[in-house]
């Protein structure tokens, strides 16, 4: 569910009630239901979503010519093809079952399932921040932002609607400890900050803090 307009707003658990231990979790990819609707003909399921860094960890499912628009990710990638093949339109590689893959932060790419894939592409992803939505695949404006919070949101609405125990997914938020700071916005962590003024930076020029940007959610 990526979003266009911003607002202050947490995973709604208590401190107490996020963990930083060792953790399992199981997904079930014969179960249509646990399946979360992103794009036309892609779903994901998701394994941990992770408050920190604002970055999460799924496995996408995507039907052969579906896609993921072009986005722009502010932290590192990494990625295991299970079933199927897909590719980014702007590489010249394509991803098959055990093909295992690394991004660099920075990179903007346009994810497709090719029409000559055998089955659905299934694929495992952590994602290590928030990702920015682009408008054309070719030097492209902000569109949308997407992120481990906006990922739990749209996942507890899905479970919602499909009558799951929404509280299974609290299992999966994660905090991770990268530093300790007495700034606030550090405090969040590497994505939303960092993200924020990024597009602060791009769109509104010569705005260079945090504290005046004025944000709400649809």
């Amino acid at each position: 569910m990526p979003i266009t307009a911003f607002s202050s707003f947490a995973d709604g658990l208590q401190p107490n009630q996020r963990s930083r231990e060792h953790f399992i979790t199981n997904t079930n990819l014969d179960d249509d239901n646990l399946w979360v609707p992103y794009a036309n003909g892609v779903w994901f399921q998701p394994c941990c979503f992770n408050v920190t860094s604002g970055g999460f960890s799924l496995v996408l499912k995507g039907l052969p010519g579906s896609m993921v628009g072009t986005h722009y990710h502010v932290g590192g990638v990494h990625g295991y093809t299970m079933r199927g093949k897909w590719r980014y339109l702007e590489h010249d590689w394509v991803a098959e079952p055990g093909t295992y893959i690394y991004e660099l932060a920075g990179e903007a790419h346009t994810l497709v399932i090719t029409e000559d894939s055998p089955e659905p592409m299934i694929a495992f992803f952590v994602v290590q921040g928030g990702l920015v939505y682009l408008d054309r695949p070719n030097n492209g404006s902000f569109a949308a932002y997407e992120d481990g919070f906006t990922l739990l949101e749209l996942t507890r609405k899905h479970y919602r609607e499909a009558g799951l125990d929404v509280r299974k997914l609290d299992l999966l938020v994660r905090e991770f400890e990268l530093f300790r700071s007495s700034s606030s916005h550090e405090r969040l962590g590497l994505g939303w900050p960092r993200l924020a003024l990024w597009c602060r930076r791009r769109f509104s020029p010569g705005s260079e803090s945090l504290d005046n940007i004025k944000c709400h959610r649809d």
